[in-house]
Parts: structure tokens; C-alpha cells; sequence
């Protein structure tokens, strides 16, 4: 995991801006993790933090509910009208590429039409490979979920996509393939950290928060 790490691209995070955040109740501790050159994206339970000039999200911040209620899952892929159009995300920049629209926040943790329809933008999609998205990181995603359920506490999770220099693209648009991901979990108890390469043949790994800290200092607290 340590060369994945060396590859990434490198991006500073502040606890502050000049600008306020619109939604500083998604993100951990209330308090906005900006990151220099994005764009902050809010929606109706979670924030996307999107660089429009390598037009890729750098991470998701949800805050999510115990016990919410599952509704039937959409689909209803769309881009994000507040990117630029020339360059955002497109549905047909996925087509025949035989990668997955991989969801940063799970479509699986909305509980409403307007949740369910807010995790289908485009804007919270990486191209990822079909066997980590719908198997390994699934069943992350799904364990998460059970955890928080059990808890019945509100938890904040970051669930983040890693690039570097050998990152390819797919589509006109060029959206960047992630070499990784990782997904942290605020919990009163403690936070915990997973980690998974973006490959068919990947398993989601529990790390330690020392082996994120060069690339999301924000983590340790």
C-alpha cells in the first residue's frame, strides 16, 4: 500500500476558509474540510469536494442517520448542472468503458426520493472496477451502514478516491480512474479507516490512520 500512497497527487487540507462552508453539518465535527482548488458541492445529506480542473471529486462527507428506511434504488444517473458543462462528467463518458459508476456516498444510504436522486450525480461518481463495486466495497458500504444502525448514533463518514500520476481516463471528458479508495468512520468510539486498490481482484483492507495521514492529514484529529 506504501507505493499507492508515494504515487497520489498531493492536495492541501485547511480547516478554514474565507468562504463558509453552506452545509458544515456534513462534514466531521461540523467543521468544513476545504481543500485547496475545489469546489464545495452540497446536497441534501452529504458534500462532495470536486476539483473542476482535473474534474474529479476528491471526496464525500455524509452524515448518516441511524435506521434510515431503504426506498427503491433509482438509478437515475445524471451530471451536475453546477459543473461546467464542457467538462463535466457525462453518462456516455462510462459507456463501453467496462468500468462501474462507483458511488462515493452509497445510493443505499438515502431515505428519501431527494437522498436517493442526490447520490445518482455524476459529481459523486468515480469510474471503479465492477468486481470492488459490487462485491468487497459493498459489503463495506453495507457493514457500515449495519454498524451505524446498531449504534443508532448519527455518524459522519468520508468516503475519499486516491489519483496519481499514472491515473488513466476514460471518456471525451477525461474523467481520471482512481488508483484506490478509502472510507473513514467517525465513531464515538473511535475512527476507524478502510482502504481498497481499484482493481477486480481487490479486498478492502482496515488500515491504520498513520498509513492515511499523507494523504488525508485531516483524519487525525
Amino acid at each position: 500500500m506504501k507505493n499507492i500512497f508515494l504515487m497520489t497527487v498531493g492536495f492541501l487540507l485547511l480547516t478554514g476558509t474565507a468562504v463558509a462552508s453552506n452545509c458544515p453539518n456534513l462534514y466531521p465535527e461540523n467543521s468544513e474540510l476545504a481543500v485547496t482548488g475545489t469546489t464545495e458541492l452540497c446536497n441534501s445529506f452529504y458534500v462532495v469536494r470536486f476539483d473542476e480542473v482535473k474534474n474529479i471529486p476528491m471526496f464525500s462527507a455524509e452524515l448518516l442517520q441511524p435506521n434510515k428506511a431503504g426506498i427503491t434504488r433509482s438509478n437515475d444517473f445524471h451530471p451536475d448542472d453546477r459543473l461546467n458543462k464542457s467538462v463535466r462528467a457525462e453518462n456516455s463518458d462510462y459507456a463501453g468503458t467496462g468500468y462501474d459508476k462507483g458511488h462515493m456516498t452509497p445510493a443505499e444510504d438515502a431515505s428519501t426520493p431527494e437522498e436517493m436522486h442526490d447520490t445518482f450525480l455524476l459529481s459523486n461518481m468515480t469510474p471503479q472496477c465492477p468486481t470492488l463495486n459490487r462485491q468487497p466495497w459493498r459489503m463495506l458500504e453495507e457493514a457500515v451502514h449495519k454498524k451505524v444502525n446498531t449504534l443508532n448514533t448519527p455518524t459522519h463518514i468520508i468516503t475519499g478516491a486516491i489519483y496519481g500520476t499514472h491515473s488513466g481516463t476514460i471518456g471525451k471528458h477525461n474523467i481520471l480512474i482512481p488508483l484506490a479508495y478509502y472510507k473513514i468512520i467517525y465513531l464515538d468510539s473511535g475512527i476507524e479507516a478502510y482502504y481498497a486498490l481499484n482493481s477486480n481482484d481487490a479486498k478492502v483492507q482496515q488500515v491504520s490512520l498513520e498509513s492515511l495521514q499523507k494523504l488525508v492529514p485531516f483524519v487525525i484529529k
